[in-house]
């Protein structure tokens, strides 16, 4: 059986605390590839159990997972014979890399550089991270990419370097939903849940939506005052007694419990490149708990939105009412909750997310 490491860029859901995005990508690629034939252990840094972590740290090993130092992987990764490591982001995979001894898979998971443009950053440092990406995907045995956008972005970078890239599959995000959607027959009103970091509560953002949410009688559960799996600041809701304020971060399973209470995720975002190439990790996960999305943005997540029936895609707040409208007549629901279950079930799901990249692994 073919055996590799995932390194792991922050803490996982398998700690039981809570989780971000790179957590649950790294451990959802490893649920996928065991289901696809391949012995996968996962290796998280212990500066980011530290830096993550509240409380007694959790034990240094458990079913499936080490915590080490970033010094000490090349040498567990001898040690256990692994066959080539998997490295998420530029920076882990150009710092761990040279470490090895065996082959390793570049998992371009999220565009760095865009973010940090998003984020301000001197463009100097922005080009850097760019560049940086584009050496790795070429120095790597195989690239995996989550979102299409990504992969023929990255390709068309490669090929106006004129480097030479490695295989890319595409590897879309993949989640283990945290348990069933629980039924629930008593009435209540519609819920609306929004979790967010980068959530713009000024006039023109998710206010906007709130509101209209409210309007047409709507409960409103928001995570705050942290996104659902980060320590990132987000501005605080005006104070309305249909909205319901939950303090956050909450660990991986209560993130769960708190989305199996909605009906509807609300995603606010302003349109940024950054967006446009974002396979936006809070909508899939919402998605792949079954609930529907009303998604304000054209990301990566949009296409398979629509694809699926598996939410609303407004461009404006005219559209956002009439999303909501819609959401409150039981059979576009009901529609639209199919829609989330089944492509969850063809995109998200771990075993068939993972297959091309395990296929192209085994021997």
């Amino acid at each position: 059986m073919a055996s590799c490491a995932i390194v792991a860029n922050d803490i996982i859901p398998e700690l039981g605390g809570p989780v971000a995005a790179p957590g649950l990508r790294a451990s959802a690629m490893a649920a996928g590839l065991r289901a696809n034939g391949i012995d996968a252990h996962l290796l998280v840094p212990a500066d980011a159990v530290d830096a993550a972590w509240s409380g007694r740290l959790p034990p240094a090993h458990g079913d499936g997972w080490t915590i080490l130092d970033r010094s000490d992987i090349a040498h567990h990764v001898a040690r256990h014979g692994h066959d080539l490591v998997v490295l998420t982001g530029p920076h882990a995979a150009s710092t761990i890399s040279p470490t090895l001894d065996v082959p390793f898979v570049f998992d371009h998971f999220a565009p760095k550089d865009l973010e940090a443009d998003a984020a301000g950053a001197p463009t100097e440092h922005v080009e850097e991270l760019r560049a940086h990406t584009a050496r790795m995907a070429a120095a790597s045995a195989t690239t995996w990419v989550n979102g299409q956008r990504k992969l023929d972005a990255l390709q068309a970078e490669l090929e106006r370097d004129d480097m030479a890239a490695s295989p890319m599959v595409l590897v879309e995000m993949a989640v283990a939903p945290t348990g069933g959607i629980p039924e629930d027959d008593s009435p209540r009103p519609l819920r609306a849940g929004v979790a967010g970091y980068r959530q713009d509560w000024s006039e023109g953002g998710t206010a906007d939506a709130v509101n209209a949410a409210l309007d047409l009688d709507f409960e409103v559960e928001v995570l705050q005052p942290y996104h659902w799996a980060q320590v990132t600041r987000a501005d605080p809701v005006t104070p309305d007694e249909r909205v319901r304020t939950t303090t956050g971060p909450l660990p991986w399973r209560a993130f769960g419990r708190w989305l199996h209470g909605v009906d509807v995720m609300l995603d606010v975002f302003p349109q940024t490149q950054e967006r446009t190439m974002a396979m936006v990790t809070r909508t899939v996960v919402a998605l792949a708990h079954g609930v529907p999305v009303i998604h304000g943005v054209d990301s990566e997540c949009a296409p398979l939105i629509e694809r699926w029936n598996a939410g609303w895609l407004p461009q404006s707040l005219m559209e956002w009412t009439e999303a909501l409208r819609e959401c409150a007549q039981p059979e576009v629901l009901a529609e639209k909750r199919l829609g989330a279950r089944q492509l969850a079930d063809d995109r998200f799901d771990p075993r068939r997310a993972m297959a091309e990249a395990a296929r192209q692994l085994l021997p």
